[in-house]
């Protein structure tokens, strides 16, 4: 079985679901971000007829796939995809550099192959975002602006301990199936603020089976974003099916029916709250059904 995901192998967090893909018996496949002859150092010199051809050869890629992840990235979804034309200082300083927004475009091909395929689909925080937009959804351009998240007492944009070193990171990679499996080396993430997940959904299944005895009420994981969703911000084809105590979403599943459908806001992928192994684990096992 081949899973699409967004090639970001240059980060960690992507390498990891790119270990837990393979670990749960599925093949990653890592679909393209740049156009044919542009580097990081060379992004801004394109054609529109270029980014079609690159949109073309990403779609018949997918068609050899049977399942598709968006993870989290660096930037930020461009505010003309969902209908604004003012953009925050702090999303500004995190648009692409690259004035087609290649990613996104690609991330939009990768979302609506897999809706109406439909293939299963998972999206992780920045992917979160993408999902809600392609569906038709808004962001608030930056949740700290918001009184319900300035009184909420919650951390969503910085984490409030020392972050990671590269060595720890490095470690933890090569460590990560060990990790997973026994539960050594200890986790190197912190848990940044709680959760409730809803009774009854796919998100609350899959904890239920990998965590028997756990509170939905009060889980917690890593979630640092500086943008987000609150209820009013969502496509009216998403429903909600976990909150922060401050009102920000935390993850979204489709109204409608489908194969396998979840995003969630907090990169569940670092295995702070243990449900990342059984989430891919479910997520193949519906590509096979």
């Amino acid at each position: 079985m081949r899973i699409a995901i967004t090639d970001d192998k240059m980060t960690h967090r992507c390498r990891l679901i790119i270990q837990l893909i393979k670990l749960a018996g599925a093949e990653p496949v890592l679909i393209p971000t740049r156009l044919c002859g542009t580097t990081r150092k060379r992004p801004l010199k394109h054609k529109p007829e270029r980014l079609k051809a690159h949109l073309y050869a990403v779609e018949e890629l997918l068609e050899t796939c049977h399942g598709v992840v968006i993870p989290g990235n660096t930037f930020d979804v461009p505010p003309r995809a969902y209908g604004e034309s003012k953009i925050h200082p702090e999303t500004r300083k995190r648009l692409p550099k690259d004035p087609a927004f290649v990613r996104f475009e690609t991330e939009k091909v990768m979302a609506h192959h897999a809706l109406e395929t439909p293939k299963p689909l998972i999206g992780i925080c920045g992917g979160f975002q993408v999902l809600n937009v392609v569906l038709g959804g808004m962001l608030c351009q930056h949740i700290k602006d918001d009184p319900r998240v300035k009184n909420g007492g919650i951390h969503h944009t910085s984490n409030p301990v020392l972050k990671p070193t590269r060595a720890q990171k490095q470690n933890f990679e090569v460590m990560f199936e060990s990790h997973l499996k026994t539960g050594k080396p200890e986790n190197i993430y912190p848990p940044t603020h709680g959760f409730s997940i809803v009774e009854g959904s796919l998100l609350a299944k899959v904890y239920r089976e990998a965590l028997p005895n756990c509170d939905l009420s009060n889980q917690s994981d890593l979630s640092l974003h500086h943008q987000g969703c609150f209820e009013e911000h969502l496509s009216p084809k998403l429903k909600a099916v976990a909150w922060a105590p401050d009102g920000i979403v935390e993850a979204i599943e489709l109204k409608a029916d489908h194969p396998f459908f979840f995003a969630t806001q907090y990169h569940f992928e670092q295995n702070v709250g243990k449900v990342a192994l059984p989430i891919f684990e479910h997520f193949v096992k519906a590509l096979k059904s």
